[in-house]
């Protein structure tokens, strides 16, 4: 199974435990403006997490970061109502997107590298 997580709460504490680790723009749509971006401590361990964010609007920095202390977060917009970001400031990352944030950690062998099929959502349950 894998796990969806949409609290952005639980996305940081399950970030937390990535802290040091790498992260890697991994997919990109330019039509729906959705962005994937996959987050791991060892490369060797079977069980992946990906942050999805829907809207992208900006993106500053690295697209391959090492060493990373990423964190998620919401803040009102007057265009758009909601902004949610994913930052690392001390490797320079900000990325801004304005539909939705999501987490999914599961087995490497759940997930797609095509954001069309990413993951089959009946294998989907939510945290």
């Amino acid at each position: 199974m894998v796990t969806i997580i949409k609290d952005i709460d639980r996305i940081n504490e399950h970030l937390q435990q990535c802290k040091g680790g790498e992260a890697m723009i991994w997919l990109f749509s330019t039509t729906f403006r959705r962005l994937c971006i996959r987050v791991w401590k060892d490369i060797k361990d079977p069980v992946e997490t990906y942050i999805m964010l829907g809207g992208v609007r900006h993106m500053n920095g690295p697209f391959d970061i090492q060493g990373i202390d990423l964190r998620v977060g919401q803040m009102p917009d007057e265009h758009f109502g909601t902004c949610y970001y994913v930052v690392d400031e001390q490797n320079g990352f900000q990325l801004q997107a304005y539909a939705h944030v999501f987490l999914f950690h599961g087995d490497r062998s759940l997930f797609s590298n095509d954001l069309n099929s990413f993951v089959d959502w009946d294998k989907v349950v939510e945290a």
